[in-house]
């Protein structure tokens, strides 16, 4: 019980916890002729701060004149990428003629364990495009099967895909990363011309960084072309968005 007296909102601030101890919550209504039975049960785990910050990163050195050094950096990334393939685009792939497709990797509950993402929010996609012309989306799914990617959380257009490059996309709606799914990232390609899907030098983790969707059909790209031995060049990036995310000072 953490109040005994009941409270006229609809939130509650608990301040009494401690870290890295899991705690489960259950609320009721109370009406002049009683109280109501609980509702249902959720369980939240502080963690605590502390441990290695990350620092800027990419520092470059130029000299301006014999009294003076430019420096310049970038901002550090309060987060990590996780992802099958090496992130060196090697194999790339396309269709024979005018089409649809769609390229994802898949994550389990244990490999989003494994990872150490679970509890955070996926806020970024990147993908390697190689040369063509295609539409692109970034796809996310959850809650899917090992052959089967479930629910489309998200189908966010990128306006202008980048070719022979990495493209970085940031979520319009993060999702959470709940570790109790599957969870899929990918594209959808609205394909013309060219070789756009980019790959790694593999080898590929079949039925995991080379799923494929064509003609209706999730497969693997080693099903469909055993010559095409690579995981897909697409990363996620997990970060405490909504709230938890740290941010530099100054």
């Amino acid at each position: 019980m953490i109040n005994v007296d009941p409270i006229l909102l609809t939130e509650y601030t608990d301040e009494d916890v401690e870290n890295e101890v899991t705690y489960s919550y259950y609320v009721t209504a109370v009406y002049t002729e009683g109280e109501s039975e609980p509702s249902n049960s959720v369980e939240a785990t502080p963690q605590g701060g502390g441990g290695v910050l990350p620092p800027p990163f990419n520092l470059t050195a130029s000299l301006v004149d014999e009294d003076s050094v430019l420096l310049n950096w970038e901002e550090p990334e309060f987060g990590d990428w996780f992802h099958w393939d090496d992130g060196e685009n090697y194999n790339n792939i396309g269709l024979t003629a005018p089409g649809t497709f769609k390229v994802a990797a898949r994550f389990s509950p244990d490999h989003l364990a494994d990872f150490g993402v679970v509890g955070q929010y996926l806020t970024e996609v990147r993908f390697y495009l190689y040369q063509g012309e295609s539409g692109i989306n970034v796809n996310v799914w959850t809650g899917g099967t090992p052959t089967n990617p479930g629910t489309l959380v998200v189908d966010q257009n990128v306006p202008n895909p980048q070719f022979e490059s990495w493209n970085t996309v940031e979520l319009d709606d993060p999702v959470y990363i709940s570790g109790t799914e599957e969870l899929w990232i990918g594209y959808h390609l609205d394909f013309v011309s060219g070789h756009p899907a980019g790959g790694d030098i593999g080898p590929a983790l079949d039925g995991i960084g080379n799923m494929v969707w064509l003609n209706n059909t999730w497969d693997t790209m080693l099903s469909l072309l055993p010559t095409f031995n690579s995981n897909w060049n697409i990363q996620g990036f997990a970060s405490f968005a909504a709230g938890r995310e740290l941010t530099p000072i100054g």
